[in-house]
C-alpha cells in the first residue's frame, strides 16, 4: 500500500525496490539513511530507547519538527501493523484516526501522506470524512 502511494507521488522506484536493503543500497543519501535508521530503531520492540547516536545522526539532517513528523509516521504505521484483526468498532475508530491524520497531512501540504492515510482508513471502513479528503487529493 505505501509503495503504491509513493510511486504515484513520484518516489524513485530504485529506492522503493531496495528499501529493505537500504544499508547496502547506493540509492539513499545521508539524510534518508538517518531517517531509515531512526525508523528501524523505533520499529524494533525495544528493550531500551533508541541509541543517542541515532538521534544525533538524525539531528544532522532534520529540525525538531522533521524529527517529530518522522517519529509520528513510524509510530502510526507500527501501530497499524501491530493491530492485527480488528472488530467492526475498532475499524471505525481506526478509520476515524486515519481521517484525522490525512486531514492534518493535507493541511500541511503533504498529499502523499494524506493519500496513504486515506487509503489505509478506507481499508478499515468507508466514511464520509475519508471520501471528502480523497476528493481533495
Amino acid at each position: 500500500m505505501h509503495a503504491t502511494a509513493l510511486r504515484k507521488g513520484g518516489m524513485d522506484p530504485r529506492k522503493l525496490d531496495t528499501v529493505a536493503g537500504w544499508h547496502d543500497s547506493r540509492f539513499f543519501d545521508g539524510r534518508e539513511r538517518a531517517a531509515l535508521a531512526w525508523a528501524e530503531a523505533l520499529t524494533r520492540l525495544p528493550t531500551a530507547a533508541p541509541a543517542d547516536a541515532l538521534y544525533e545522526a538524525l539531528r544532522e539532517h532534520y529540525d525538531d519538527q522533521g524529527i517529530s513528523e518522522i517519529t509520528m509516521a513510524v509510530a502510526v504505521i507500527n501501530a497499524w501493523n501491530r493491530l492485527g484483526d480488528l472488530n467492526d468498532t475498532e475499524k471505525q475508530w481506526a478509520s476515524l484516526s486515519a481521517a484525522k491524520l490525512a486531514y492534518i497531512s493535507l493541511q500541511r501540504g503533504d498529499r502523499t501522506a494524506a493519500r496513504m492515510y486515506v487509503d489505509k482508513g478506507m481499508s478499515w471502513a468507508d466514511s464520509a470524512s475519508l471520501q471528502a479528503i480523497r476528493s481533495r487529493l
